[in-house]
């Protein structure tokens, strides 16, 4: 058995060995230490390219993983503004729908008022008095 944290008290004879290379590598800290250790055997540079490659597809799988997380919040985001849109304007709407209807509700009832004064035999200005409406055009609706 190997203790890898007593393998850097080995003699000097003993650090040739490629067993205490190996072991070096398993107790590498940087690239530095990487880099040194490939330069003296060719398997441990195949294996500390290795490494790297593992490095940096753990890096871009993060980076991949922080884009589409930024992808979906923009989504929910967008979704959330249209959501918070659509009820505004269906609000906007309604309350313009429901003054659109008061105003017709308010000409249709001061038509109903004209008609009901020319039968009467209203005159113009008298019918105009009370409604308010135009001389001019309370004389279109007596002619039609």
């Amino acid at each position: 058995m190997i203790e890898l944290g007593k393998i850097q008290y080995t003699s000097p004879k003993g650090s040739e060995n490629e067993l205490y290379h190996w072991c070096d590598l398993m107790n590498a800290n940087s690239e530095e230490e990487y880099q040194l250790l490939s330069e003296k055997n060719e398997y441990i540079k195949e294996a500390v390219d290795e490494l790297e490659k593992i490095k940096q597809d753990r890096w871009l799988k993060e980076e991949y993983l922080k884009r589409q997380m930024a992808i979906m919040d923009e989504a929910t985001q967008k979704a959330s503004y249209y959501e918070d849109g659509l009820e505004d304007g269906m609000k906007q709407g309604l309350e313009q729908g429901i003054e659109q209807g008061i105003e017709q509700e308010r000409q249709r009832g001061r038509l109903e008022t004209v008609t009901n004064a020319i039968k009467l035999g209203l005159t113009n200005e008298q019918i105009h008095t009370l409604t308010d409406m135009a001389e001019e055009d309370i004389e279109k609706l007596r002619i039609n």
